[in-house]
């Protein structure tokens, strides 16, 4: 929980140095090895949602089965 704290303060530093935002309720946060109860504690402290394994960045499908992918 600790890490997840300085991790807020460091992403509040971040907009009042630069002027810019970051939008909490658009993020999304998941662990590895970690309790799924505990992350739903880590969402209530950032405000953000929790993420689904199959999800795009930037045009790219990330997760799920590689081998089921249709070209």
């Amino acid at each position: 929980m600790h890490n997840i704290i300085v991790t807020k303060c460091i992403l509040k530093c971040f907009e009042m140095r630069l002027g810019l935002q970051v939008n909490f309720h658009k993020s999304n946060i998941d662990g590895i090895g970690i309790d799924r109860s505990e992350i739903v504690r880590f969402l209530k402290v950032l405000n953000c949602k929790i993420m689904k394994i199959l999800f795009k960045y930037p045009g790219t499908q990330v997760g799920g089965n590689p081998r089921k992918f249709v070209f």
